[in-house]
């Protein structure tokens, strides 16, 4: 019964060490360096990280297990946005999408750029100075929208319409190349 104790506390280093090295190296950790300098970043491991149990299971190995996928879904049949980190919801909101004639399409993509603030116009709407937007389609864009407050109806020429108050959230918690689920 020691051994498999002392086997297990070397595995348990192992993958403590195997962790390190993995949060030192991924994306998000060299997105956070060239930000802020190493002294600040926080050294816990992220909320995400399954440890191995504490007793071995007969004859399983323990696992590491790390999920740090973006995801953004909108859901055009109830007209809303539920963005996603892994599987834990990060925030939910009603949008308002293209109306029928002007519909927002549906499929797989991805933010293709983040613009901070931008103008539309076109036939009958000119609206400057719009902030938070989230290209997934070559003039198609997640942003926010100051001109309603009738969010949870269809309301614009294909966009996906987000009140400020939640726009501004989910602009920057999403980055380029997070994927965008939208269907209904």
């Amino acid at each position: 019964m020691k051994a498999i104790f002392k086997i297990l506390g070397i595995i348990l280093g192992l993958a403590a060490i195997g962790a390190a090295f993995l949060f030192s190296t991924c994306n998000t950790c060299r997105a956070q360096e060239q930000n802020f300098p190493r002294a600040q970043l926080d050294p816990s491991p992220p909320k995400d990280l399954i440890v191995p149990p504490t007793l071995p299971l007969q004859n399983q190995e323990p696992v590491l297990v790390v999920n740090r996928t973006k995801h953004i879904e909108v859901d055009l049949s109830v007209q809303l946005l539920t963005y996603y980190e892994g599987d834990q919801v990060i925030g939910s909101f009603p949008i308002s999408s293209g109306i029928a004639s002007l519909p927002t399409p549906t499929g797989t993509f991805t933010v293709q750029q983040k613009i901070p603030v931008k103008l539309y116009q076109g036939p009958g709407y000119y609206l400057p100075n719009t902030k938070w937007n989230l290209e997934f389609l070559p003039g198609y864009y997640i942003h926010g929208a100051y001109w309603h407050h009738n969010f949870g109806h269809p309301m614009s020429h294909g966009c996906v319409n987000v009140s400020y108050t939640n726009m501004e959230g989910l602009y920057n918690w999403a980055d380029v190349g997070t994927q965008i689920i939208i269907h209904g």
